[in-house]
């Protein structure tokens, strides 16, 4: 997963999200720090803490000893177990954050997922979701897409750019038979927003990926 990270470029969201804006983030399903050490690294006034189940925190910590030991000495990490099925993560957070978890689940398990994480919201906080977003196959969320900062492919080219984004496709087909997840249109993402009392404010283009920053409703 690390690898496939580095070849999304899941990692640009360092440099292209606004991270002076907010002084707390919680990692959800953060495993060893993949993503949260190098956010540590790079922005060194966050406080930010790590949540995954019980029996991955002491891998974790040893991973933060040998890649961010200056978090640890700073105070600037925690460790806090965490089903994320069963229970709420710790609350008031400025930025709660999910990355590629949600297309791992079908619907009814990323209900689950995203109304703990909305239990544990502030008004102030926001939700980050970093994962995939399929390309629509017609045109009748292009407005709703521009609006909220996706490209929109121009004609005449097919809608979802066609044959130069099948991937995505095939990724979907990939996670149903993995996990019974699935990747997600749009309009997906905003129907599980609005289920559980959220809005995509905003999406911010990674490449491969994307950033859908949620906020109450």
């Amino acid at each position: 997963m690390v690898g496939a990270g580095e070849v999304f470029g899941s990692l640009s969201i360092l440099d292209q999200y606004p991270w002076n804006e907010v002084k707390t983030v919680c990692d959800i399903g953060a495993s060893i720090g993949t993503f949260s050490i190098p956010l540590a690294k790079t922005h060194s006034h966050l406080k930010i803490i790590n949540q995954d189940l019980e029996r991955v925190m002491p891998q974790a910590k040893d991973e933060w000893e040998w890649e961010a030991p200056e978090a640890l000495q700073e105070q600037r990490i925690d460790f806090v177990s965490l089903n994320f099925f069963e229970e709420a993560p710790v609350a008031g957070q400025d930025v709660y954050y999910l990355r590629l978890i949600i297309h791992d689940w079908a619907d009814a398990e990323a209900l689950t997922i995203l109304r703990n994480v909305r239990k544990a919201m502030a008004p102030h906080s926001r939700l980050l979701i970093q994962d995939f977003i399929v390309g629509n196959p017609d045109r009748s969320s292009d407005p709703a897409a521009k609006n909220m900062g996706i490209d929109v492919a121009p004609e005449p080219m097919l809608p979802g750019f066609g044959s130069g984004n099948t991937y995505m496709y095939q990724q979907d087909l990939l996670m149903l038979m993995v996990n019974n997840g699935k990747e997600r249109l749009l309009d997906d993402w905003t129907a599980l927003a609005t289920a559980v009392g959220l809005r995509v404010e905003k999406v911010y283009d990674l490449g491969d990926t994307s950033i859908l920053d949620l906020r109450m409703a």
